[in-house]
C-alpha cells in the first residue's frame, strides 16, 4: 500500500508538480486579416485607375486654399487685434468699461480651412463683466485707437449685435464677444450683445 502510494506520488512530481504547476505559455490567436492574405483572394475586377481624380482633387484644393499673401495679411491683422487685448488683460485698470478675461481665435482661422478671396478671421473675447452695448462698443474703439497708434495703416471698425469688425483693406476680424459662464442667467436681450459661446 506505501509503494503504491508512493508511486503515485512520485508519477504527479514528474510531471511537474500536479495542476498547480501548469506552466503552459499562453497563445493568442491573431484574427483574421484579408490584408495579410491578398495574394489568396485575388480581385473580381481590375484595380481602377483613379489618378485623373486624385489629380483634379489637389487642384481644386489648391484653387480653394488662400495664397501666402492673403494668410499674412489676415495673420497680421489677427496679432494686432491680439496685442491690443492683451494689452487690456495685463493692466484691466485702463479701461473701465469692460474687463476681458482673454481672447483666442476661432472658426476656420484656426482651423487652418480658410477659403481663399474670404480673409476673414474670428476671434472670441471674453469678458468677465456684462457684454453690455455701450461696452461692447467703447471696447472696440479702444481696441481700434490702440491698433491705429501702432500701425500706420487705415483701420476701420465696424459695431455689430454680436460685437464688432476691425478691418484694413486687405483682411478683416470678427470680433465676437462673451462673457464667463456665471454671467450667463444674467444676460438680457435687450441690454446685452448676442454673446457667443465657443465650444473650448
Amino acid at each position: 500500500m506505501s509503494m503504491r502510494g508512493r508511486g503515485r506520488m512520485g508519477m504527479r512530481n514528474s510531471h511537474g508538480g500536479g495542476r498547480f504547476n501548469d506552466r503552459r505559455q499562453f497563445q493568442p490567436h491573431v484574427p483574421f486579416d484579408m490584408v495579410h492574405c491578398e495574394s489568396a483572394f485575388p480581385r473580381v475586377t481590375e484595380e481602377v485607375d483613379d489618378k485623373a481624380l486624385s489629380e483634379a482633387l489637389v487642384k481644386r484644393n489648391q484653387d480653394l486654399s488662400p495664397s501666402a499673401t492673403e494668410q499674412t495679411a489676415v495673420t497680421a491683422l489677427v496679432n494686432k487685434l491680439q496685442t491690443a487685448i492683451d494689452a487690456l488683460i495685463v493692466a484691466p485698470n485702463t479701461f473701465e468699461s469692460a474687463v476681458v478675461e482673454e481672447a483666442r481665435a476661432v472658426g476656420s482661422y484656426k482651423k487652418g480651412t480658410m477659403i481663399t478671396g474670404h480673409n476673414v478671421a474670428d476671434v472670441v473675447i471674453i469678458l468677465r463683466t456684462l457684454p453690455t452695448r455701450e461696452a461692447v462698443i467703447a471696447l472696440g474703439q479702444r481696441v481700434l485707437s490702440d491698433i491705429r497708434a501702432a500701425t500706420a495703416e487705415t483701420i476701420s471698425l465696424v459695431p455689430n449685435d454680436k460685437g464688432f469688425n476691425i478691418s484694413n483693406s486687405e483682411a478683416t476680424v470678427k470680433c465676437l464677444i462673451s462673457t464667463i459662464p456665471p454671467n450667463l442667467p444674467k444676460l438680457e436681450p435687450d441690454l446685452h450683445c448676442k454673446t457667443f459661446k465657443p465650444v473650448l
